[in-house]
């Protein structure tokens, strides 16, 4: 779909329309994720004690999260071993699914 953009914005003018929401007057716009701070860092907590989806990309497994406080239209694909914040949702992945 090609948007009608001004000339002022440095951005494409064409887009897939899965990448499009209808405006729906009154409610804000998708925000930003925020991470909370645990021991000093700055982490994203995952919400459910289990993952959503699971998907096999090359060598990795990523895997679909549901991030604490957010909706799922905030929900993003995660290589699963770099969730560092949630080993016990990782080990009873890889334990029922024997990784």
């Amino acid at each position: 779909m090609k948007l009608d953009l001004t000339n002022k914005l440095r951005m494409h003018d064409m887009f897939h329309v899965s990448w499009l929401r209808p405006y729906i007057e009154g409610k804000s716009p998708r925000s930003t994720l925020l991470p909370i701070v645990l021991a000093g860092e700055h982490e994203f907590v995952v919400e459910k004690h289990d993952f959503i989806k699971v998907s096999s990309k090359k060598t990795q497994l990523e895997c679909l999260v549901r991030w604490q406080g957010y909706t799922d239209e905030h929900d993003t694909w995660e290589i699963m071993d770099s969730l560092h914040n949630c080993p016990e949702v990782v080990a009873k992945y890889k334990k029922e699914h024997k990784l």
